[in-house]
């Protein structure tokens, strides 16, 4: 195949749903931070209660290929911790380039 021939074939979808003016996000950076602050109060809570929430609380993010992944290690580093993901997903985010191996080794598959 040519160079030429993958040009003429070439599809773009874009999607403008949200781009009118009357749709404005909070910022990522100020969702996360409520997530990660909302998880370490409910610790904070349940210690204050006398329970062990690293024993009896799973702390569950749903995600489907990608878009979550900020969110879930976010909460991960702010509590030390490890994120369980699939294969699949644990494939894909190997593949992130911006993210250290350390962002890396809080994966795992046990």
């Amino acid at each position: 195949m040519r160079s030429s021939d993958v040009a003429k074939n070439l599809v773009v979808y874009l999607d403008t749903t949200y781009c009118k003016p009357q749709h404005v996000f909070t910022p990522q950076s100020t969702m996360i931070n409520a997530v990660v602050d909302c998880v370490v109060n409910d610790i904070k809570t349940q210690m204050d209660l006398g329970l062990d929430p690293y024993v009896s609380t799973l702390y569950l993010f749903g995600a489907y290929s990608i878009g979550k992944e900020r969110v879930y290690m976010s909460v991960a580093e702010r509590l030390n911790s490890k994120v369980h993901v699939d294969m699949t997903r644990w494939k894909t985010m190997m593949c992130y380039d911006s993210w250290s191996m350390s962002d890396k080794a809080r994966l795992t598959r046990d």
